[in-house]
Order: structure tokens, then C-alpha cells, then sequence
């Protein structure tokens, strides 16, 4: 198998997470925020408002019947170009909806985790009922629907970690470093995963699990089924209201679901990357 290139054109916040997605498949990796490089066999990574320019640098690779897909990021807000679409072999996305159904070639993903987030040198992950905190959370509270309200039912609860910042990722000076975010979720048993801006989806589900912190999410109206499958473990809350009695349900059975969650969210990823893979070879010319 031949390698393709990912071309990567945005800014690289998922790289680890890409990377491990493609794990299966060999590939060189160029970074072109100026849309320039024109290559067969080719995964552009947009994260792009600018319709005329995703356009014309995608109708450059069709002019010379390349065989191009596309991995979308950044659309939470459901507003970015997707007229191109039916014209690219396959679109990978980020932040499920059913509009997309219309579209054959479009399949979706999880947001994974940030860059720098993973690291080699991660030990044996300690059972959740031995860890510092009971539960965490760690981001902006302010002018989130929901969250104020999940603060003040969480706090009723022992052993707990807050930390909030005033805005989202490096932008905010108050940002906690990632290795010590990381350390937190490591010692945590849960971890909090409010709705993020518009969607359920949020990085610090997918931290959590990579860490072994089960993570908590709200009510999505089958989100979260849609995205990652029915047979997903993640516990979720009607409303934060529920949080404390949820919580105290689970004492003694932390462990059991925290394996759940882990080989669950191992196998989820090793069929990411078997269907990444096979999806490459299929509309590719390797």
C-alpha cells in the first residue's frame, strides 16, 4: 500500500488524534495553510469558513482527476462550505447531524483529544476507586447554558476538582497547562463532560476515557447513540439535578464500569482505523 498524503491546512490542535486514527495506513504529512500543494491520493485537513477558497483549491485537484477526501473540523456551529462535498471521494467530520445523511461519502468521528495531550510514558492506569478525586472539572462556566447549574449540584459531592478559565484553550491565560489537566483526569474517577458551544461534543469526553476517568455527560437526545453507537457505556445525566444521586448509585461498581468504559472506548478506535483504512483503499488509487 502506497502512502497518501494528509494535507494539513488548518490549524493542529487534533494531529495526535489523526495520527492515531491513521495508524493503519501509511501516509506523509504536509502542513500548507496556503492551499498550494496539489498532489494524487490526498486527505485535506480544512478548517475553513471561506467557501471561495476551499473551493477553488478543491476544484484544482478535480481538474486533474485526482482522488482527493476531506477531513472537516471546526464545524460545531454547522456553517461551514459543504457544496463540495458530493464532489470529494469522502468527507470525515466532526460534530454529528442527521442533514449529513444525505450525503453518501460523509461519515462521521469523535473529536478525540487535543495535541500534547497523549503521551508515551503514560503508566498503568490506576482503578477508579483508588484515585484522588472523586469527580473534576476543568473549563469554562460562564455564559454556558447548563453549567453553573452542573457546578452547583457537583459541589455536593466530596472529593472534587474545579477549575474554571474565562475562555476556551491557549487563548485564556488562566489555561491550566496540559500535563497538569492531564494529571487531574488521571486521578479523577469522573469527569464532567458538559455540552460544549453548540453541540454535546467536547475534547475532555474522549481525555477522560483515554485516562481511564469515566466520563459524565448530559442528555442529548440520542447524541452521543448516533455518533459513537448504541452500545457505548458513557453514563449521562437527564439533568444535573440527577448528578449527586447518579454519583452515589455507583459507589463499589466504579471499577466494573471504569474497564467498560476502557475497553470499549480500545475497540471503538481499533474499528475507527480498520474503517479509515479500508475507506482509503477503496476510493484511493494505491
Amino acid at each position: 500500500m502506497e502512502p497518501i498524503n494528509l494535507i494539513w491546512t488548518a490549524p493542529d490542535w487534533e494531529i495526535d488524534w489523526i495520527k492515531e486514527l491513521f495508524k493503519k495506513v501509511e501516509f506523509n504529512l504536509i502542513f500548507d495553510t496556503q492551499f498550494k500543494t496539489i498532489t494524487n491520493n490526498s486527505v485535506l485537513i480544512i478548517n475553513n469558513i471561506n467557501e471561495k477558497v476551499i473551493e477553488n483549491y478543491i476544484s484544482k485537484f478535480l481538474k486533474k482527476n485526482y482522488h482527493i477526501g476531506v477531513i472537516q473540523f471546526g464545524d460545531e456551529h454547522y456553517n461551514r462550505p459543504m457544496n463540495y462535498y458530493k464532489k470529494v471521494s469522502f468527507v470525515l467530520r466532526n460534530y454529528y447531524h442527521d442533514k449529513f445523511s444525505q450525503y453518501n461519502n460523509v461519515y462521521h468521528f469523535p473529536l478525540g483529544y487535543k495535541k500534547g495531550f497523549c503521551n508515551d510514558n503514560q503508566l498503568q492506569l490506576q482503578s477508579a476507586n483508588k484515585r484522588k478525586y472523586l469527580w473534576n472539572f476543568i473549563g469554562l462556566v460562564i455564559g454556558r447554558k447548563t453549567r453553573p447549574e452542573m457546578i452547583s449540584q457537583a459541589i455536593k459531592l466530596p472529593y472534587g476538582f474545579v477549575y474554571t478559565t474565562n475562555k476556551w484553550g491557549e487563548a485564556d491565560q488562566k489555561s491550566m497547562p496540559t500535563d497538569e489537566y492531564r494529571e487531574v483526569l488521571t486521578n479523577s474517577t469522573f469527569t464532567l463532560a458538559p455540552f460544549g458551544w453548540s453541540t454535546p461534543d467536547t475534547y475532555r469526553l474522549y481525555e477522560a476515557l483515554e485516562v481511564g476517568s469515566i466520563p459524565i455527560v448530559e442528555y442529548s437526545n440520542g447524541y452521543f447513540n448516533k455518533l459513537l453507537g448504541t452500545k457505548n457505556p458513557i453514563p449521562f445525566v437527564n439533568q444535573w439535578s440527577d448528578l449527586p444521586n447518579l454519583i452515589n448509585s455507583m459507589h463499589g461498581k466504579e471499577n466494573k464500569l471504569q474497564k467498560k468504559c476502557i475497553y470499549w472506548w480500545k475497540k471503538y478506535k481499533k474499528g475507527l482505523q480498520k474503517k479509515i483504512r479500508k475507506l482509503v483503499r477503496e476510493n484511493f488509487n494505491i
